[in-house]
């Protein structure tokens, strides 16, 4: 299992080079950062993500880049702590917690024409997280980076009183012919914290 102290540490010292990308088990982006190796600019990204490595809690860290190699017994508790942060919070009123698999069947895709978008999550992210991204597919926690990399800028943007961002996908025209979203997905401290499917 990958230590994030270790990632950390890595990106803060050798990020110009993306060590850390290839401790991370992300080669194409460490071979990105090598290739502009020569630049400042991994340097600065490097130690930006080395800072947000060593910040992030144990359990993010091991949900994002330990997923797989995570027995099943952690993985479900880390669910279940997602779960009961969400029913605790105080929701604006309208917004209910729903289950995070949603009837995509309804939800129409986007076709994916760009190949650089399709290789930046190919490569920013484990397996098991780029497939989900790249089938549109959302989950409670994900960051607002992954929602705008795999559902790109939304139709509608905007925020509660409680600084709560709301992003509206999929415009579509109800029975009644009023203007209705398919998603909403409302963000909070860059996280993900309520998904509502229509």
């Amino acid at each position: 299992m990958k230590e994030k102290n270790v990632a950390g540490l890595l990106a803060i010292f050798l990020g110009g080079m993306g060590i850390h990308k290839f401790y991370l088990g992300q080669t194409g982006m460490g071979i990105l950062y090598l290739l502009f190796s020569w630049t400042v600019i991994p340097c600065l990204v490097g130690i930006v993500e080395g800072v947000r490595f060593l910040a992030m809690s144990r359990e993010e860290f091991d949900f994002t880049y330990n997923y797989e190699s995570m027995p099943d017994e952690k993985k479900e508790v880390f669910h279940q702590q997602i779960k009961e942060q969400i029913e605790g919070s105080d929701f604006k009123k309208g917004f209910q917690t729903k289950p995070v698999h949603m009837p995509w069947e309804q939800v129409p895709t986007i076709e994916m024409d760009d190949d650089a978008r399709l290789e930046n999550i190919k490569n920013s992210y484990p397996k098991h997280i780029a497939d989900k991204l790249l089938k549109r597919e959302p989950w409670i926690g994900m960051s607002e980076e992954m929602v705008l990399d795999a559902f790109g800028t939304p139709v509608k943007l905007d925020s509660d009183a409680q600084g709560n961002r709301h992003f509206y996908y999929d415009y579509y025209e109800d029975e009644n012919g009023e203007g209705a979203f398919a998603l909403v997905m409302k963000v909070s401290e860059g996280k993900v914290i309520d998904i509502q499917s229509f």
